[in-house]
């Protein structure tokens, strides 16, 4: 029988809501492997239009979760212009 293989599952609020500029706005997310295998985080890459206003914390690189293992994360989003998400 083969084992399943990692699967990353994001628990938290992914988005940031009305935030004025110049204020940060803040969520912590559980990252849970509930995969058969070991997940290895390496980096979390925050990608598209106005990513560098976000960051994160919480989480030193690399990070190996067993199946069934959970970590937090901290991600942070500093509103810098007026605009939608």
């Amino acid at each position: 029988m083969e084992t399943a293989p990692p699967n990353l599952v994001v628990i938290g609020n992914t988005s940031f809501y009305a935030t004025d500029v110049g204020y940060m706005d803040s969520s912590s997310w559980v990252l849970v492997n509930d995969g058969g295998a070991d997940l290895v985080i390496t980096d979390v890459d925050i990608a598209g239009a106005d990513s560098y206003a976000f960051s994160v914390s919480g989480l030193s690189f690399p990070t190996t979760l067993a199946p069934g293992q959970e970590t937090s994360l901290n991600v942070y989003f500093v509103a810098e212009h007026l605009g939608t998400a």
